[in-house]
């Protein structure tokens, strides 16, 4: 299986500044299947704005939601987004 490049999550808006100053952490839901409900998702953490996607099969549909959290706490699970890669 290919092991893809660096994939982009999102960048902060300009009024944002505060919210990004406050060591967020970042996570990225995936599923093959949007109708399952987020606690079934493969979630990835980290806390740079970027995580690698690894062991994509080519021409499957994936299907992803972000969500940031600080010492606030938790930012709302982003709309549900499609990849599918080629080869």
């Amino acid at each position: 299986m290919p092991n893809w490049p660096w994939f982009q999550l999102w960048k902060p808006c300009s009024d944002s500044a505060e919210f990004f100053s406050s060591d967020p952490e970042y996570f990225v839901y995936q599923s093959l299947d949007p109708t399952l409900s987020s606690k079934s998702w493969k979630v990835t953490a980290s806390n740079r704005m970027k995580v690698k996607i690894r062991e994509v099969i080519p021409y499957t549909t994936y299907y992803f939601r972000l969500q940031a959290r600080n010492s606030v706490g938790y930012g709302p699970l982003s709309d549900i987004f499609i990849f599918r890669p080629g080869t």
